[in-house]
């Protein structure tokens, strides 16, 4: 390891939103915290997806987390002193199948009993929220606290609020391996030597499974691929983040009027990122189905990411099975970015004092190895959305 490095209290890998914010909480509540990144801070899924902060459609295990986290990102600009561009613009998800409806009504009823203020919108309504919305679209079902953020900053915003905080983040460093002995953590090896600490987080995404496998463990994640682009800047379209339930098509405006466009479901294609012209041609063109007038939009760019699916959609969190000291924040399906300020906090909570102010049991690691465990299914006519990489979805 580098000479001069102090020994931490904890070790992070993984320089996404989820490391930088567990990292940044950790080091607000005094531990001495060291970061690792093989790249560059967020430069994987946190600086890929689209920014989607929402409460709708959230399996109920997500719930607490994601209205604690949406609590969190109203304040996130002035606590880590960077803009994130996070609006509270409201979230809204378009149908244009009449045997939707029901699902739709099922899924405002579940949500108002949480306290969210939610409604299906139709005709001119349905117009005023999001204008240019073609007649096929039958209803959308808008909830207000939801918004959009600049998953790059956001990222970045925490990294600089953890450096402040006195992580020391060491980026262009692989981790190779996680050292245990005797059923205890012992810190790490890396591409530049070997780093102690009496405990490490395990936040490194689709890189997590390879590290599980350096104690034996066994970390179902696995990546499917999604992809983004980004259209030439544009007059106002509307300000909630849009979706649609099929064809499976998200976007929003961003600040700088730029339209981002992803189409789902994803591509279990393992770590391909490559992106053509034919691809970016079906989301383009879903995309003027739903709203006609942004069909003559130029598409600028695009690239791919990863989503780090589960088999049960769930995310991966809490202290690792027969390991001391080893904890793991990964496998969030799709849903991270939008939870991870709640996120980093449970994260914290749980490592320096044993205890999560969150329900966070139903993440647990060791599920998946309990007898009788079987996939949740998600209830009621829309549960198919709850899954990102659901095949077949029109």
């Amino acid at each position: 390891m580098r000479d001069g490095i102090p020994i931490p209290d904890v070790i992070v890998i993984g320089g996404g939103i989820m490391g930088c914010s567990a990292a940044y909480h950790m080091a607000k509540a005094g531990a001495r915290v060291t970061l690792f990144e093989k790249g560059e801070i967020g430069c994987e899924a946190s600086g890929r997806n689209c920014g989607n902060v929402r409460v709708q459609l959230r399996h109920p295990l997500e719930v607490p987390i994601i209205l604690e986290a949406i609590r969190r990102w109203r304040q996130l600009d002035e606590e880590l002193e960077m803009a994130t561009e996070f609006r509270t613009t409201g979230n809204i998800l378009l149908t244009f199948h009449e045997g939707e409806l029901e699902g739709l009504e099922g899924e405002v009823e579940r949500l108002r009993g949480l306290g969210v203020d939610v409604r299906l919108v139709f005709g001119p309504e349905l117009k005023e929220i999001v204008p240019g919305v073609s007649d096929a679209v039958v209803a959308g079902m808008y909830s207000t606290p939801d918004g959009h953020a600049n998953p790059q900053l956001a990222t970045l915003a925490y990294a600089g609020a953890a450096r402040r905080a006195g992580v020391r983040i060491l980026t262009g460093v692989a981790v190779n391996s996680i050292l245990a002995q005797g059923g205890r953590v012992r810190g790490v090896d890396t591409s530049e030597g070997a780093l102690e600490a009496g405990m490490v987080l395990n936040a490194a995404g689709v890189g997590s499974p390879a590290l599980g496998r350096s104690l034996g463990l066994d970390i179902p994640v696995a990546p499917w691929r999604y992809q983004v682009f980004i259209t030439e800047r544009t007059s106002y379209i509307t300000a909630p983040y849009v979706r649609c339930t099929g064809p499976r098509l998200s976007w929003k405006q961003t600040v700088s009027g730029s339209v981002l466009v992803s189409m789902e479901p994803a591509e279990q294609v393992g770590l391909d990122t490559s992106v053509t012209a034919a691809q970016m041609s079906r989301p383009m063109r879903a995309l003027a189905r739903e709203v006609p007038t942004l069909g003559s939009l130029r598409v600028v760019r695009g690239w791919a990411g990863w989503f780090e699916m589960t088999p049960d959609d769930l995310p991966i969190l809490g202290s690792a099975e027969g390991i001391d000291g080893l904890f793991l924040a990964t496998g969030f399906s799709g849903h991270g970015f939008a939870i991870a300020p709640a996120i980093g906090a449970t994260v914290a909570e749980l490592m320096l004092e044993g205890r999560t102010s969150l329900p966070i049991h139903g993440f647990r690691p060791s599920r998946f190895q309990e007898p009788g465990y079987k996939k949740e299914e998600a209830d009621g006519k829309l549960s198919h959305l709850w899954t990102l990489s659901a095949e077949g979805v029109d």
